[in-house]
């Protein structure tokens, strides 16, 4: 059957009965934001530091409640060892607000990655941790790494890509 015109349906359509959902009424386990930051075409990053240095990669989150569970994934598509006798080693690092990064609890040299020239020069890094956190000041994320015997690394090959995504 077909309804004709302007006039054929009137009234009134009630408001939605809808409780509104915030961070404190999630229920466990889901998901309250993601941040995501990607470079399909990445330049060298490289070091001849044989103390772990900055990527410049770097991606921030803030917390929507204390106690929230962050999950920072990263991969770097192609990091290489092309010195004599070259090695690198990685590790994630992050800050809180405006604080000084230092290394996450329990990474060791390797927590990201490790490459050395004769075993495995062009090599994909991909990394996975966790943090709990502490307060809603932003927690910014970034990869740190190193030379073995001070020859050159480079964390990222140009034309890699690089990608960070942080779930909280």
């Amino acid at each position: 059957t077909r309804l004709g015109g302007a006039n054929a349906i009137s009234g009134t359509i009630p408001a939605a009965n809808v409780d509104t959902l915030t961070s404190s009424n999630f229920p466990t386990g889901s998901v309250l934001q993601v941040k995501r930051k990607y470079t399909a075409d990445s330049s060298h990053i490289t070091t001849t530091s044989s103390s772990f240095v900055a990527s410049g990669f770097q991606l921030a989150i803030t917390p929507t409640v204390v106690g929230s569970l962050l999950i920072v994934h990263f991969n770097v598509s192609m990091a290489d060892a092309n010195g004599d006798n070259a090695g690198m080693q990685s590790k994630m690092y992050f800050k809180t607000g405006s604080g000084s990064f230092a290394s996450m609890a329990g990474a060791d040299n390797y927590h990201i990655g490790y490459i050395k020239i004769n075993n495995n020069r062009y090599s994909p890094f991909s990394h996975s941790s966790n943090l709990t956190t502490t307060t809603t000041d932003a927690y910014t994320f970034e990869p740190y790494f190193k030379a073995q015997n001070s020859t050159q690394v480079r964390f990222a090959h140009n034309d890699s890509s690089i990608g960070m995504t942080i779930f909280e």
